[in-house]
């Protein structure tokens, strides 16, 4: 069954069963004498200000009571008077019995920019549901939802392609993932969630954003991120995040303090059972490359870019896309790599920000604004990220 047709269903059932649940064990007769009771209630009560939400209720029961003719006409009364739930529950109904019906409360209800219903006229239309199929129109009702974060419809534009977007507007496409780092508890986009680990600071500066501080191998700390699949990597993606390192002094290969040695932007647990992404600075450059130990994959996956990079802003992206993995870093594209990733053991594990799962190459420096993507972002895209600070 259609994605859609499975939430109008869902919803429906557990508005009806609830109802039904109420009223099962009373008489039909005694249902009928109440609604009668409520009827004649309504009748009198013109000037209630009520009287909506009353239509409405009344309706609800009937349905309730399978009366579909008189519950639908309730509702269809208060429904022609914007009441939204209503509106709302004859997307459900009429889902089931006249998509055309659904199609019709569902942009009405979209009309009034609730990015739901703009994502479902969208997908009606894809799809041809109670309308004319009109993946045109379907990508302007999801760029509608999209821009205000709703998730499926932003997915929906990845999968029918955004070359025909603005181009500011792309950079929503396909967004899995954002971590704003504004707070210790602000710092998960909606649906994530994790915590602070070890010595964590949150500080302001990095244009009109606040940013995470961390202190590196002398206070190593981190952000832990619970696994979800909306931070998983297959077929498409991008990784994108702004890097300050703030010290030379990290760790070497042994565990050991040392100048110039790997720090942690994020790891899929670790290098070990996973894979991380690194950078340093050294030989006046700055250098970012993706670790995964006895995986033949990354190798060469990584990049640089030359100067005095201590204490500076980079802007770090990774894409993966056809078996080839592109590395960006403030908006230049520096390496390309043809490779079949595998990130089958990573999309199990948990994500680190600044160290891996243990204590190993952790960062001394500050992180911001990193974004997942179920899509490979072209060069213009990563550049529009480059620039918002």
């Amino acid at each position: 069954m259609e994605k859609v047709a499975r939430i109008i269903l869902t919803v429906v059932l557990a508005i009806v069963l609830n109802v039904e649940a109420e009223a099962q064990f009373r008489s039909l007769s005694e249902v009928e004498n109440e609604m009668r009771q409520d009827r004649i209630a309504l009748e009198k009560a013109d000037k209630n200000p009520t009287k909506v939400a009353d239509q409405y209720e009344l309706g609800r029961l009937y349905i309730a009571c399978n009366q579909y003719d008189k519950g639908i006409k309730w509702m269809r009364l208060a429904a022609n008077k914007n009441y939204k739930k209503a509106q709302e529950h004859l997307v459900m109904i009429y889902a089931l019995m006249d998509k055309p019906k659904s199609f019709y409360w569902a942009k009405k209800l979209a009309n009034t920019g609730d990015p739901e219903y703009e994502y479902i006229t969208g997908y009606m239309l894809e799809n041809g549901m109670g309308c004319t199929k009109n993946i045109k129109e379907a990508k302007m009702w999801y760029q509608r939802a999209g821009k205000k974060g709703n998730k499926d419809a932003n997915e929906a534009l990845a999968r029918l392609g955004v070359n025909d977007l603005p181009l500011a507007q792309r950079v929503d496409v396909g967004l899995t993932a954002h971590f704003s780092f504004d707070s210790e508890d602000k710092v998960c986009s909606k649906g994530l969630s994790g915590r602070c680990e070890g010595i964590v600071n949150f500080a302001n500066g990095h244009g009109s954003s606040n940013y995470m501080e961390l202190k590196g191998i002398e206070k190593p700390g981190c952000y832990h991120v619970y696994n979800s699949s909306s931070l998983n990597l297959n077929d498409a993606w991008t990784f994108s995040i702004f890097v300050k390192i703030n010290s030379r002094l990290s760790m070497d290969g042994w565990g050991y303090k040392c100048e110039n040695g790997a720090q942690t932007i994020m790891a899929k647990s670790h290098d070990r059972n996973g894979f991380a992404i690194l950078c340093h600075i050294n030989d006046n450059k700055f250098s970012t490359w993706i670790a995964a130990m006895d995986k033949k994959w990354v190798s060469g996956v990584g990049g640089n870019i030359p100067g005095d990079f201590l204490n500076k802003w980079v802007h770090v992206a990774y894409t993966y896309e056809k078996n080839t993995f592109k590395v960006y870093l403030n908006g230049q594209l520096v390496k390309t790599q043809e490779s079949k990733g595998d990130f089958a053991e990573a999309n199990s594990r948990d994500l680190f920000f600044g160290k891996f799962s243990d204590t190993w190459y952790p960062l001394n420096g500050c992180l911001d604004e990193a974004r997942f993507y179920n899509r490979a972002l072209s060069e213009a895209e990563i550049k529009i990220l480059t620039s918002k600070y």
